[in-house]
């Protein structure tokens, strides 16, 4: 059974032949250690991993050399980690949550060719 029969199988409530595995992110140094190459790819092939999450590239305006607001208004710190670090959210606490406003899902991301 390949990764993707045994993901559907398991969303369907059917059984597959193993429990599906997944990685929520792949950092490139743990890919050249475990797979000796910086390409995930590489390492999904190596461990045999059925579903990876793929991160959407949302629009940043840079506001500083390593920090940058993202479409959803968070203020992220380039750190050179897989997941850019959180510094300051639109959403503070509660009382912020009525006023806030979504991204347009239906917008074209300004670097989309």
């Amino acid at each position: 059974m390949t990764g993707r029969q045994r993901v559907l199988e398991a969303l369907q409530r059917k059984e597959p032949d193993s429990v599906p595995t997944f990685e929520w992110a792949i950092d490139r140094k743990v890919c050249r250690d475990i797979a000796g190459s910086k390409d995930p790819l590489d390492l999904i092939d190596h461990l045999d991993i059925d579903g990876v999450v793929a991160r959407p590239d949302y629009t940043k305006e840079y506001i500083g050399k390593d920090v940058y607001v993202d479409e959803w208004g968070s203020r992220r710190q380039v750190t050179g980690e897989t997941i850019d670090v959180v510094r300051e959210s639109p959403v503070r606490d509660i009382r912020d949550h009525r006023g806030y406003r979504f991204p347009d899902p239906c917008a074209v991301s300004a670097d989309t060719p």
